[in-house]
C-alpha cells in the first residue's frame, strides 16, 4: 500500500496513511524487511490471544508489487477495512486468513496454482468505498470516509470470528487495543508481516475519528496496520470494534512517532449495514 503524506503540515510533521505496507517490487516510500514482527511496541499474538481470530491480513496485487492491510472480519462474507486499503481498481485484493500470512502469500506468489489453491485465502470479489473517501486522510473537524466494506468470493475458515462492533465510543483515558500486520519498528519502517497488538491511550475523540497517542514512538499502529481494528472489551472480555486504523503522525524520518487515528465505526454504522446489504 501506499505511503502518503499531505503537503500542508510543516516540515518535521507528517501526517501519513497508517497505511499498507508495501513489500519487494514497489517504489512507494520505505521497504518494509522480513523481521517477523508487527505493531510498534506491541506483543506477537499467539494462536490463544484475544483477537488472533477476528484480524485478516490483506494482500492487494498489482502491477506495482504486493501491499499489506489489516482488517477484521464483521459478516461470514464481509470484511471491514480502511478506504485507502481498497481503492486501488486495478489491483486484486485477498483476504488472508493466517497469522503467518505475509510469509504465506509470499510463497503462494511463486506457487503454480497461485492464491486459489490455499484455503485460509479468499479473493475479494467487491468492494464498497465509503462516499466521503476523496484519497486524502487527515480530516481534523470532520469524518474522512476511510472505511472500506469488502465481499469476499467465498467463505473464511471455519475457526475465524465475526467481529462485533462496539454500541459505544471509547472515551479520553481510555485505552483501545490495536491488532495488526504492520512495521515494528517505525524509524526502520520494517517488521511488517507477522500478527501483533498493543494497547493505545486515547487522548481525543473527534467527528469519525478516535485519536490515539504513540507515547513518543514507544508504541503505535504504522504501515501495514492500516484497516485493522480498535477493539474495546465488555464485561465479559470480549473484543468489539470501535475503530479502523486509518492514519498517523510524526516526525522526518519516523512519520509513526506522535499519533494515530483509527475511523470511528460507530459513526458509520448507516452506511456499514446498507454496504452489507448491497454487496
Amino acid at each position: 500500500m501506499k505511503n502518503f503524506t499531505t503537503s500542508s503540515i510543516m516540515a518535521l510533521l507528517l501526517l501519513s496513511l497508517a497505511a499498507c505496507a508495501p513489500q519487494s517490487g514497489q517504489n512507494q516510500g520505505t521497504q518494509t524487511s522480513d523481521e517477523n514482527q508487527g505493531i510498534i511496541g506491541g506483543s506477537e499474538v499467539t494462536q490463544n490471544t484475544p483477537g488472533a481470530s477476528q484480524v485478516l491480513m490483506l494482500a492487494s496485487v498489482s502491477d506495482q508489487g504486493l501491499s499489506i492491510c489489516s482488517g477484521t472480519l464483521i459478516t461470514p462474507r464481509h470484511v471491514l477495512t480502511a478506504a485507502h486499503c481498497a481503492d486501488n481498481k486495478k489491483a486484486k485484493i485477498y483476504a488472508v486468513f493466517s497469522k503467518d500470512a505475509l510469509i504465506r502469500v509470499r510463497i503462494l506468489m511463486n506457487s503454480p496454482g497461485g492464491f486459489m489453491q490455499d484455503p485460509r485465502v479468499a479473493r475479494v470479489a467487491r468492494v464498497a468505498i465509503h462516499p466521503l473517501w476523496s484519497g486524502e486522510v487527515g480530516g481534523r473537524s470532520k469524518p474522512d470516509g476511510d472505511l472500506a466494506v469488502l465481499a469476499l468470493a467465498t467463505p473464511p475458515p471455519s475457526d475465524f470470528r465475526v467481529t462485533r462492533i462496539a454500541t459505544r465510543k471509547p472515551q479520553a483515558r481510555d485505552h483501545v487495543i490495536a491488532v495488526g500486520f504492520g512495521n515494528s519498528a517505525g524509524r526502520l519502517a520494517a517488521g511488517s508481516g507477522t500478527l501483533r497488538s498493543v494497547a493505545l491511550p486515547v487522548t481525543d475523540i473527534k467527528p469519525g475519528i478516535i485519536v490515539v497517542s504513540h507515547l513518543g514512538g514507544q508504541i503505535g499502529i504504522c504501515n501495514g496496520d492500516s484497516g485493522g481494528p480498535a477493539f474495546s472489551k465488555n464485561s465479559s472480555g470480549e473484543l468489539l470494534q470501535v475503530g479502523v486504523s486509518s492514519y498517523v503522525n510524526g516526525v522526518h524520518g519516523n512519520a509513526c512517532q506522535n499519533q494515530g487515528a483509527f475511523s470511528a465505526v460507530l459513526d458509520y454504522m448507516t452506511w456499514v449495514r446498507s454496504s452489507v446489504q448491497t454487496l
